[in-house]
């Protein structure tokens, strides 16, 4: 019996340690190749734990690539964090050196929103742990971190519209990360929603100017205004 008993605290040991790992996510080798569509949830971070597939898209030039999410209920805070109460990941891979990319994130409403809304690109490794709390390895490198600009505008009844936007930027062929984080703060919950483009260097546009207004998908704007403006570029047919 006593055997037993010096066991037991071994074994509950052990299995803690196995659910860690089975909680881990880490990106995965490039599985699925797309020239355009949407973006699937590679990994995510509640206050319950992080969890995930790993799935890493590999995104052709041009494209543009829809993201978003909806929660159907007010999140708890992370432990690590009290001003979020989630971490959400997006990996992709670039196969070309020259893309431009611009991610707008938007959460609009008092009853479905989300405050502190946040956006960042950073470039990892296929391998690497995702979601991040803190800063990546990329962070202070000359290539491979790019924060949001966020901005934040009143509606009157229509509640808040929050923005927050990457500027334009070259990115080199690799892997990289869009994470979304935010409190969910609606008392019915919350969403967000928005695009990633890439293009050809030749046609980087200048940074993207949200436009607020009820009803209106900023970022279905903002991307219809980037194939407008690509397509303004190309020759005239001979």
């Amino acid at each position: 019996m006593r055997i037993q008993h010096a066991v037991l605290p071994l074994l509950v040991l052990a299995g803690l340690l196995m659910q860690a790992t089975a909680q881990a996510t880490i990106i995965a080798a490039p599985s699925v190749v797309t020239s355009s569509g949407s973006l699937a949830l590679s990994a995510e971070t509640l206050a319950s734990g992080t969890s995930g597939s790993g799935i890493n898209f590999d995104l052709l030039l041009p494209g543009s690539y829809i993201y978003g999410r909806s929660f159907a209920e007010g999140g708890t805070v992370l432990a690590a964090d009290n001003s979020l109460s989630f971490i959400d990941s997006y990996a992709f891979t670039v196969t070309e050196s020259g893309g431009s990319a611009v991610n707008t994130a938007i959460a609009i409403g008092n009853l479905q929103g989300i405050s502190n809304l946040d956006t960042r690109i950073y470039q990892a490794d296929v391998g690497d742990s995702i979601p991040l709390l803190g800063l990546p390895p990329s962070f202070g490198s000359s290539q491979g971190y790019y924060t949001a600009v966020n901005t934040q505008v009143a509606l009157g009844g229509f509640g808040v519209l929050r923005t927050s936007a990457v500027d334009p930027v070259f990115l080199n062929a690799g892997t990289y990360v869009l994470e979304v984080r935010g409190l969910v703060s609606g008392s019915l919950g919350g969403s967000y929603s928005g695009a990633l483009s890439l293009l050809p260097k030749e046609v980087l546009p200048p940074a993207p100017v949200p436009i607020a207004g009820p009803g209106i998908s900023t970022f279905m704007m903002l991307t219809g205004g980037l194939i407008a403006w690509a397509r303004r570029r190309r020759p005239a047919a001979r």
